[in-house]
């Protein structure tokens, strides 16, 4: 069950200085000025160990953990502004739920909507505009909002995901192109900043969707998946080439791959259904499809444990080659994201083995992409019951 969730921008912070600064996140595609002196790289996460899900924040050196919600309902999926003054920010569940901003420091609390309705937010648009918001009703579909809660315009009401490159001139979008539950078929479109001349990508008749740019802004990944065309693909805008890189009939990728701030690189997460049904012991190894010796997965009993549901962390070029698996964690991986110097941050539940009895210590944790550097940030204290 997932017990977080990461924020996947970055901010950075002047550790002798309380003043918010514009400065770099993982994308150096933003041009921002990255300020001298004593720098600290800031990540947000959600946690429900205090009742329910809070937003705290915690420096990539593990210090400085801080709560920046607090309320009776949950607040999760934090998306931070591209000048790292604000964090935006879904509060609510169930049926009901609207879009809020907060400082980083957790001052300056407002809610940007009051919908009957769930209202997400998803993210913000290139440069400091506005934050993109999904509305699940009345009508229906995505829409832009200022950062002080006005100009509400809706953009579209058919888009399943979208994204921006960089200097906001070209726009990627899955489309459903079925409205049918049990056949949710979606295509990748090609854009410009304004939505408009866009040109349909992908013609494989599956479910195509969360297509993500470069940091350069010359290509973008996203997943197909299921049919023949199943796997991760990367379209290069400048040759108009679409790549499939990755088949994934038996490594199955969980999300789109992120990009790792060299450009050259993509992270995911996944599982090797190539291995269903077979059970590992302590010091066994598993020889993976592309011929890679994978050692066995972290056990602290000797019990058996069928590998088939446990992500992993893989990177990989991003033209499909030098696969690598980072990880090996009993009970898998979950909720990656790449820090501005290339580092991996992720959230897993290290077991130990307490009188006999298996306890699992979910937590944030960070790993050099050749798997090196291993170290714990932060580990989820027990939870408070609920009331």
């Amino acid at each position: 069950m997932k017990r977080h969730l990461l924020c996947c921008v970055l901010f950075l912070s002047l550790a002798a200085s309380s003043c918010l600064v514009q400065a770099q996140a993982h994308k150096p595609k933003k041009g921002q000025h990255i300020p001298h002196a004593s720098q600290r790289e800031l990540i947000a996460f959600v946690s429900a160990h205090t009742g329910h899900d809070e937003i705290f924040v915690i420096g990539t050196d593990g210090k400085g953990l801080k709560p920046i919600t607090k309320g009776n309902e949950a607040s999760h999926d934090p998306h931070w502004s591209p000048d790292r003054r604000y964090i935006a920010f879904t509060r609510g569940g169930g049926e009901g739920a609207d879009a809020y901003v907060i400082h980083p420091d957790g001052t300056g609390l407002k809610r940007l909507t009051q919908s009957k309705f769930y209202t997400a937010c998803e993210g913000w648009l290139p440069r400091g505009e506005p934050i993109l918001i999904h509305r699940e009703s009345c009508p229906s579909g995505y829409y832009t909002i200022d950062v002080d809660g006005t100009h509400l315009k809706r953009v579209s009401t058919e888009w399943a995901s979208a994204d921006w490159t960089p200097n906001g001139k070209h726009t990627v979008f899955a489309k459903p192109v079925t409205k049918e539950e049990d056949d949710p078929r979606s295509e990748v479109w090609l854009g410009d900043s304004k939505l408009k001349q866009a040109r349909q990508i992908t013609h494989f008749a599956a479910s195509s969707s969360n297509p993500l740019w470069s940091p350069d802004g010359s290509r973008f990944v996203f997943v197909t998946e299921y049919g023949r065309r199943k796997g991760v693909y990367v379209y290069n805008r400048n040759t108009n080439k679409l790549k499939r890189v990755l088949d994934t009939d038996s490594l199955d990728c969980q999300g789109t791959p992120l990009w790792l701030p060299n450009g050259q690189q993509l992270a995911f997460m996944g599982s090797y259904k190539a291995f269903e049904g077979h059970k590992t012991d302590i010091g066994d190894s598993l020889i993976l499809p592309n011929g890679q010796s994978l050692p066995a997965f972290y056990l602290v009993t000797k019990a058996t444990r069928t590998a088939k549901n446990d992500n992993q962390i893989h990177v990989m070029n991003s033209d499909g080659t030098r696969l690598r698996c980072l990880t090996n964690y009993w009970g898998g991986v979950d909720s990656i994201m790449c820090t501005r110097d290339g580092r991996i941050i992720f959230e897993s539940a290290l077991a130990s083995d307490v009188g006999g009895v298996m306890n699992n210590l979910w937590g944030l944790h960070i790993i050099n992409t050749d798997g090196t550097g291993f170290r714990t940030l932060w580990t989820e204290p027990k939870r408070k019951a609920k009331p």
